[in-house]
């Protein structure tokens, strides 16, 4: 992204907006974008499925998963530091803290931005287009058969439509 990109990407979350990004866009785009919340440690994944803990309680974001899965990684996903308190590390992997620069071993988290808010998955959003058909996704979550970063995400997605990230049914918005 150029800065005019980046700086439209920045207003829109500002503004009230829901931006869920990916792998690679940490670097290109989020660390940009928005400075001092988290940056690549210039670690990479190896393409792996690891197993994946959820280190949170949020009540919306995390509604409905399970607290250990797994979560399938490509060669050379982005690992992730964070720079900023108001950063809520979602999930993270036992395994990949031992492999990450940082030794965080982060899988998701996501943090406030004026209105807005940025939810970041370590890995690509597969679309396991491959797999639909029989099934066979490779890191499906136990009982609800859909991958814990899918799951996280429909979460993410469901709050933007709500219009509400603090799990009251919009009180804090005036909904």
């Amino acid at each position: 992204f150029d800065s005019e990109g980046l700086q439209k990407i920045r207003e829109f979350v500002e503004h009230g907006g829901y931006l869920l990004s990916t792998d690679w866009a940490l670097d290109s785009c989020i660390a940009k974008a928005f400075p001092g919340f988290v940056q690549w440690n210039n670690g990479y994944t190896e393409n792996s499925v690891v197993d994946a803990v959820v280190v949170d309680d949020d009540p919306i974001l995390l509604a409905g998963v399970p607290r250990v899965a797994h979560w399938k990684l490509e060669n050379r996903s982005q690992t992730v530091e964070v720079r900023n308190r108001e950063v809520q590390v979602l999930a993270r992997s036992r395994f990949l803290q031992d492999n990450d620069a940082s030794n965080l071993g982060i899988l998701a988290l996501t943090f406030p931005f004026g209105d807005g808010r940025i939810l970041h998955l370590v890995g690509h959003f597969d679309n396991n287009a491959d797999r639909a058909f029989n099934n066979a996704l490779p890191d499906p979550a136990p009982i609800i058969g859909i991958s814990l970063r899918q799951a996280i995400a429909a979460n993410f997605i469901a709050a933007s439509l709500d219009g509400d990230m603090t799990g009251q049914d919009g009180a804090e918005n005036g909904n």
